[in-house]
C-alpha cells in the first residue's frame, strides 16, 4: 500500500517525520530504541486494511530530529500530541514495541483522553526489569558514549538514546493502575524484559490482558509476525474481555 509522507513540527520546532496508511480508525505505531518505522514492516501491510495506520519516526531517531540536547519520554510524548493534533485525531490506539511500549505508557498516562486501546509489546519501567545481560549491555553503552559526548556528536547522539533504557520511566505501577483503558500485554517467552515485571505490568493496568508467546525473544513482531499480527487484530477489533 502507498503510503503517504509528513513532516510536523513539534512543539519546540523539532522536525517530526511519519507515514500514513489506509483508512478508519487510527493505529500509531511506536518502534522501539535505535530503530525507526520501517520495524513495522510487516504489521503496516496488515493493519493498514483494517485501520488508519500512523507510522512515525521517534524524536532523534530515523528521519526525525531533535532541537533539545537530551532525550525522555515525556518530551517524546509531546510529539505524538502533535501528530494527534495534525491529524485531527481526537482518540488513537497505540501499539509500542520496547521503548515504544514506554512511550504509549508514558502518552496515555500524561494524555488518556486521547487514548482509545493499547498494545504494549515488551514494555518496561526500571532498568532492573531488564534481564542482567541486556542490563550490563545498556549501562556499559551508555557509559562509554557518555565518556567521550563532549568530543563525538555520533556519541553524543547514542548516549541520548542509551539514556532512555539506563534510567527509570518518570511513570510508576500506580500511574498505571489508574489508567482505565483496555489493554494487551504482549511479550515472547525468550524476551529481554523479565517475563515477571512484563506480567506485573498487567496486573497493574485495571483493564489488561496478557499474552506470552512462546518459543521467541525481543523481537516477536519481526521473528512471528504472523502470531503477534493475529494476537494484536483480535484484541482491537473484537469486544474487550479481561
Amino acid at each position: 500500500m502507498e503510503a503517504t509522507k509528513n513532516y510536523v513540527q513539534s512543539f519546540d520546532g523539532t522536525s517530526l517525520f511519519y507515514q500514513t496508511y489506509g483508512e478508519g480508525q487510527p493505529l500509531l505505531l511506536l518502534h522501539g530504541n535505535g530503530g525507526s518505522s520501517r520495524y513495522f514492516k510487516e504489521q503496516i501491510s496488515v493493519f493498514s486494511r483494517y485501520f488508519k495506520v500512523i507510522a512515525m519516526d521517534s524524536r532523534e531517531h530515523g528521519k526525525s530530529g531533535n532541537q533539545e540536547n537530551y532525550l525522555s519520554f515525556k518530551l517524546m510524548a509531546r510529539d505524538i500530541l502533535a501528530i494527534c493534533q495534525r491529524e485531527g485525531l481526537a482518540h488513537v490506539n497505540l501499539l509500542g514495541f520496547s521503548d515504544g511500549a514506554n512511550l504509549a505508557m508514558t502518552f496515555a498516562v500524561l494524555y488518556p483522553q486521547y487514548v482509545d486501546r493499547l498494545v504494549l509489546n515488551s514494555g518496561n519501567l526500571e532498568p532492573t526489569d531488564l534481564t542482567w545481560w541486556t542490563r550490563i549491555l545498556s549501562q556499559s553503552g551508555y557509559w562509554l558514549t557518555s565518556m567521550v559526548s563532549e568530543i563525538s556528536s555520533l556519541a553524543a547522539h547514542f548516549a541520548r538514546l542509551l539514556s532512555l533504557i539506563v534510567r527509570p520511566l518518570e511513570i510508576t505501577m500506580a500511574d498505571l493502575s489508574r489508567l482505565n483503558r483496555p489493554t494487551l500485554v504482549i511479550a515472547g517467552e525468550r524476551d529481554s524484559i523479565k517475563l515477571s515485571h512484563t506480567a506485573a505490568i498487567a496486573e497493574a493496568l485495571p483493564q489488561s490482558q496478557l499474552e506470552i508467546v512462546p518459543k521467541v525473544g525481543h523481537n516477536l513482531a519481526k521473528d512471528r509476525p504472523e502470531v503477534f499480527n493475529q494476537r494484536v487484530l483480535r484484541f482491537l477489533t473484537e469486544p474487550f474481555i479481561r
